[in-house]
């Protein structure tokens, strides 16, 4: 076998996870607009949200396309807000949503990235992410334990697609982690 020349990550599920955001939406939706809901009614308007944002995830490629892209999702999510939530203007919705949305890094990701930098291989998180990724890594502190970042708005494609992993391909051999 030869050796490796990169080792990828996926980054949501393999290094990160996303806190369960219906509790967190529903105590800003109260504490800021005074609006309350269910917690069926926050996990629907979340659900719609991030339908959206997956069918929409490769729009996010710059800052000024991922902001676009922000505001089209927390108009889904206000859509699928209950009624008494309509009235709250789309920056502080868009505000309260992006609050909510908050990743931690697994107990042992640093430890999982550090093993593959033990390799005589590039290091590489390879996500169906918008350019918001390498925020999220670098809050995590995981970024400096990195060579590189590919999301699929950079790439142009979504993942387990060839195009995305192209991008990795000054390296032959690849060993994919979680994807």
């Amino acid at each position: 076998m030869r050796r490796p020349q990169a080792v990828t990550f996926d980054a949501l599920a393999a290094l990160a996870e996303l806190e369960r955001p219906g509790p967190l939406l529903r105590a800003r939706l109260q504490e800021r607009a005074g609006v309350e809901i269910s917690p069926a009614q926050a996990d629907a308007a979340l659900a719609a949200e991030i339908s959206y944002y997956r069918a929409h995830i490769d729009e996010g490629r710059d800052r000024e396309s991922l902001a676009g892209l922000r505001r089209r999702c927390t108009e889904r999510l206000r859509e699928a807000l209950p009624a008494s939530a309509h009235g709250i203007e789309i920056d502080s919705l868009e505000a309260i949503l992006l609050g909510a949305l908050r990743f931690r890094a697994f107990a042992d990701a640093r430890e999982a990235i550090e093993a593959a930098r033990r390799l005589p291989a590039r290091v590489l998180v390879v996500s169906n992410w918008d350019v918001s990724l390498e925020d999220v890594l670098l809050r995590l502190h995981l970024t400096p334990l990195l060579d590189g970042v590919i999301t699929t708005d950079g790439a142009g494609d979504r993942k387990t697609s060839r195009p995305i992993f192209a991008r990795t391909r000054e390296a032959r051999t690849l060993i994919a982690i979680a994807i």
